[in-house]
């Protein structure tokens, strides 16, 4: 359950496990999650988090992940993950296009 208003105090955020925000560390989450992430937060790994954000330690990354499966007894099973650099993926994208025309 998500809850957002304003509590006694200085407190902003309330969440089911006991979790709770000031307005501007939820603010300063709401740049690297959702709200509906905030619910699965207990309040030791919101501030383990909420440490790290001070510290600039986040880092995004984006990857690119081809994974190739095949269908046994109707369900499809993973046979590969193979990481690809942005290229890579854009030559599989393009090879798959060329193939349908």
């Amino acid at each position: 359950m998500l809850l957002v208003f304003h509590l006694s105090g200085n407190s902003y955020y309330y969440n089911d496990k006991g979790m709770t925000l000031t307005k501007e560390e939820y603010n300063q989450l709401m740049q690297y999650m959702d709200e509906d992430e905030l619910i699965i937060f207990t309040e030791d790994e919101i501030n383990y988090l909420l440490s790290d954000l001070d510290k600039n330690i986040i880092d995004q990354q984006q990857v690119y992940v081809m994974t190739t499966s095949q269908i046994v007894d109707g369900e499809a099973q993973i046979i590969n993950e193979e990481f690809l650099s942005e290229k890579e993926m854009q030559d599989q994208l393009y090879l798959r296009y060329d193939l349908l025309e």
